[in-house]
């Protein structure tokens, strides 16, 4: 069991789902689960179809792009959400560098909490419109 409390505090803060009320995120919350992985443990492989979001509770991953790492990752780092709302491949791997417990939500639960709460998906527009506001800023500066 992880503490849900914190789970929508670290949603709370991801742009996706900033514009979302903590009703909305307990919501999602319920929804989600946990995982523990050894060291070493491929979690999400490059290519593949990209069906959840991951949020690191405690442990550390890298981030590898055609075999080379371009991240590290740990407590509290998130990754995959934009799983939730596109069907596509994943554009990196990640692998557990440690022992690490995760929090996953499966598109399929993401999408039935949209389906049962109406006000959700404007706010999801909103959160995704602010990562492209910020992506592209970055790109500009």
């Amino acid at each position: 069991m992880f503490n849900r409390n914190a789970y929508v505090s670290n949603l709370s803060s991801i742009p996706l789902f900033s514009a979302c009320t903590k009703r909305e995120l307990l919501d999602l919350a319920r929804r989600a689960e946990t995982v523990d992985v050894t060291a070493g443990t491929v979690i999400v492989k490059e290519g593949d179809r990209a069906l959840e979001f991951f949020v690191i509770v405690s442990g550390k991953v890298k981030v590898a792009r055609n075999g080379r790492t371009v991240a590290t990752l740990g407590d509290g780092a998130h990754f995959g959400e934009l799983g939730l709302l596109a069907d596509h491949t994943r554009d990196a791997t990640v692998t557990a560098v440690e022992d690490t417990s995760l929090v996953v939500l499966q598109r399929t639960a993401f999408i039935a909490s949209l389906a049962e709460i109406d006000t959700m998906s404007r706010k999801l527009l909103q959160g995704l419109a602010t990562r492209l506001i910020e992506l592209d800023t970055k790109s500009i500066g």
